[in-house]
């Protein structure tokens, strides 16, 4: 399967399809994260948006802009142009408002989060993948035309796709723990809709260090695991074990550490994300013949749920453009 190429239908029919990049400095709370995605709801023609978050000094700004579809254009593998912003392998470049970038970033073999066959079959609607993880970034970014060096950043590259956003979340990716530089862990807890009901919740979890993978991701296996996460405490319990070995693990982070951003759904209507990509995680992980506790500053941690979700409080909600301007 060639992770990089586009997923989304060529007929006119709802979907999205999102690259992204994150990462994190090495030693301070300080990450970014940048989006591209071609968007498509039902009843509107095809654009692109331009995604730029930014978590640093205790702060969260968010941009966002919206590229009309005669200035989007996909070319093979990893070839993504937004009008004047672009992300090809290895590369990037854009701005979005008051944030600009031009960067580069390693390439290291993907991550399935889903078992293989399920990327090409009709469920789930909604596909993730980490097409880099464990990148390393290099270049710069610049806020309000403050040059922001990212030498030394780690992250990843990652593409989702889907013809509806999945019902209700959480996801969480650590890219290198305190006492493991090196390993990486992408989780999920999900309930996804299917008609009127909805599936049991589902906890797929990988592990990566040193070329080899604790998988807990097969979908007998992510209905076994254990996943409980609540957008009022803003804390993420998960677990899971096998024949090979076992993980469980806690990520949370104070209301100041989210934005809550609207996602438009393709079918129509709209989902919030409580977004954080400087949440704290620990786990425990028992595997190879080793029993290892973990720690990270620097986790990716979401939680997306229908707008008018419960939540913390404290979290602050930004409003930004939307597609259906296009309409």
């Amino acid at each position: 399967m060639d992770v990089h190429s586009t997923r989304a239908p060529r007929a006119p029919k709802p979907f999205y399809e999102s690259w992204f990049l994150r990462g994190n400095h090495p030693n301070r709370k300080e990450a970014f994260w940048l989006r591209y995605t071609r968007y498509r709801e039902r009843g509107m023609e095809a654009c692109g948006e331009l995604w730029a978050m930014l978590f640093r000094n205790g702060e969260v700004h968010a941009q966002k802009e919206l590229i009309a579809a005669s200035e989007c254009h996909l070319g093979t593998g990893l070839d993504v142009r937004l009008g004047e912003a672009s992300l090809q392998r290895g590369s990037a470049l854009g701005q979005a408002g008051t944030i600009r970038w031009d960067l580069s970033f390693s390439e290291n073999e993907p991550l399935l989060l889903l078992p293989p066959r399920l990327y090409e079959a009709p469920f789930p609607k909604a596909k993730v993948l980490v097409g880099s993880p464990g990148a390393r970034f290099g270049g710069s970014l610049w806020f309000e035309n403050e040059e922001i060096s990212l030498e030394g950043f780690v992250g990843s590259q990652n593409h989702n796709w889907g013809s509806e956003h999945t019902s209700e979340y959480a996801w969480g990716q650590v890219a290198g723990f305190d006492e493991a530089p090196d390993a990486f862990l992408e989780v999920s807890t999900a309930r996804i809709q299917l008609g009127a009901l909805q599936t049991p919740w589902l906890t797929p979890i990988v592990f990566r260090e040193n070329g080899r993978e604790l998988r807990l991701s097969a979908l007998w296996r992510a209905i076994k695991n254990h996943g409980r996460y609540d957008p009022l405490t803003l804390r993420w319990n998960f677990s899971g074990e096998s024949s090979e070995g076992k993980i469980r693990g806690t990520i949370e982070a104070p209301p100041e550490a989210f934005l809550a951003i609207p996602y438009e759904n393709p079918p129509g209507g709209t989902k919030h994300c409580l977004n954080s990509k400087i949440a704290d995680a620990e786990i425990h992980i028992e595997w190879q013949g080793k029993v290892r506790t973990l720690r990270s500053p620097g986790a990716a941690f979401e939680i997306l749920g229908d707008a008018g979700m419960k939540r913390e409080p404290g979290i602050r909600f930004i409003d930004l453009p939307s597609p259906r301007s296009f309409l």
